[in-house]
């Protein structure tokens, strides 16, 4: 009973690798018990973390992936038009495709060049 309340709160705030299994819920489990008790369920953070734990949900975001995501002010509505945007797919028969788009900064740009040259003998040891 309680699994199932849970799986719908989390369903539309669920990210994850493409590339692996990994899934993991963007809100905290402090504000996921927030929201199972006004659902009618009292419970604690640590035991949302153990039923998580065995839906397959894992408990740790990358810590860039959460000081990126700190700094856009539509992150939600992104998130919401993207969650609406699978469900129609999906309930078309159509295909998912997840595409990384990160921004490169110049400096990682000139890094990386830097990088490629040097491993590539373009540019002499200073």
């Amino acid at each position: 009973m309680i699994l199932s309340v849970l799986e719908e709160l989390v369903a539309p705030e669920t990210a994850g690798d493409p590339m692996t299994t990994q899934k993991w819920v963007r809100s905290s489990l402090r504000t996921l018990s927030v929201k199972l008790e006004a659902a009618g369920h009292a419970i604690s953070p640590p035991t949302v973390g153990r039923l998580l734990r065995k839906l397959d949900y894992s408990l740790h975001v990358n810590a860039k992936k959460t000081e990126a995501a700190a700094n856009h002010p539509d992150r939600e509505q992104q998130f919401d038009y993207i969650a609406v945007q699978r469900a129609t797919f999906t309930a078309a028969g159509l295909p998912i495709i997840s595409t990384d788009t990160k921004k490169k900064l110049r400096h990682e740009v000139a890094r990386s060049e830097w990088t490629r040259r040097k491993e590539t003998g373009l540019m002499p040891d200073a």
